[in-house]
């Protein structure tokens, strides 16, 4: 018996994308949040991503790895990489640093597009890789997101530090004398990684770079995590969610103890204040302020 084979052309699927916005350009592809992402739109922002990624080096052939979950982003990188007429090469979201790692070695991927909340799990395998480009995208911190959970952000002169290993030591034992002040006596601390009570996390840091800072996210949750929502965000089939996704823990969970807000910030302000030897006091940021931290944050993420 034999086998039929159809021959697709290369480049066919950005064919495809631009004979669609000539034709339906402002009929809607994509609907997430509420919000519709026209074909248009995702033609414009996957150039964008194929510009900048052709401005590393990416050419045809090259492999790139996704790490990211149902969000738009995923497409625009998607139709981004093809444009260049590289290879896509997507990495599940859940996976921990052993799992990436084998994928990032038996791809030979050399660059590889995910958010913040998965550059520490990459990071700690990143000398035993080919990686010469993480490329962090987008505006979902996920975790972040949920009201159980309570962020730290600083901005960090990179001055007074000798590298990021230095900034994750000091940002792991900030994180573990916040925890430790709110009743948790028995959590530990994984470098470049997160907290945790036997075994389910229970914080963790995010730090990026820009050219003379770090810019730096704590975060923690005060609260149980409702599964659920998280799982909106990212699909995993039913019948083995229990098994893969990461057991999670929170202060309520540990101690009995609800934490409010000025608590948590009297705890935060006094342990900043003493590690980092400095007068802390709580306010707002000024509007010269705020542009000026959203600004290194975006250059943390380019």
């Amino acid at each position: 018996m034999k086998r039929s084979h159809t021959k697709v052309s290369e480049g066919i699927l950005q064919s495809i994308l631009e004979n669609t916005i000539k034709r339906f350009g402002k009929r809607v592809a994509l609907i997430f949040d509420e919000k519709e992402i026209t074909y248009r739109k995702l033609d414009k922002e996957s150039n964008r991503l194929a510009n900048g990624l052709k401005s590393l080096g990416i050419t045809q052939g090259a492999k790139v790895g996704i790490m990211l979950p149902n969000i738009p982003e995923f497409v625009y990188a998607f139709f981004a990489i093809q444009k260049l007429g590289a290879i896509a090469v997507p990495i599940n979201t859940l996976y921990k640093a052993g799992e990436i790692l084998h994928v990032l070695r038996d791809s030979g991927a050399e660059t590889v597009v995910t958010l913040s909340n998965y550059v520490p799990a990459i990071q700690e395998i990143l000398h035993e890789t080919n990686l010469k480009h993480i490329i962090s995208v987008g505006e979902h911190d996920l975790v972040f997101a949920d009201p159980c959970c309570k962020l730290v952000h600083l901005v960090l002169d990179k001055c007074n530090f000798e590298d990021a290993d230095e900034i994750y030591q000091k940002m792991g034992h900030i994180l573990m004398q916040i925890v430790r002040e709110l009743g948790v006596a028995n959590a530990w601390y994984k470098h470049r990684g997160s907290v945790r009570v036997d075994g389910k996390r229970l914080g963790g840091i995010v730090v990026q770079e820009t050219e003379n800072d770090y810019v730096v996210t704590l975060n923690l949750f005060i609260d149980r995590l409702d599964i659920d929502d998280f799982l909106e965000v990212i699909w995993v089939p039913a019948e083995i969610r229990d098994r893969i996704i990461e057991p999670i823990t929170s202060i309520k969970e540990e101690t009995g103890k609800t934490v409010t807000h000025e608590e948590f910030h009297e705890v935060v302000l006094s342990t900043l204040g003493t590690v980092l030897k400095r007068d802390l006091s709580h306010g707002k940021f000024t509007r010269d302020e705020s542009f000026a931290y959203q600004r290194r944050k975006n250059l943390a993420r380019k």
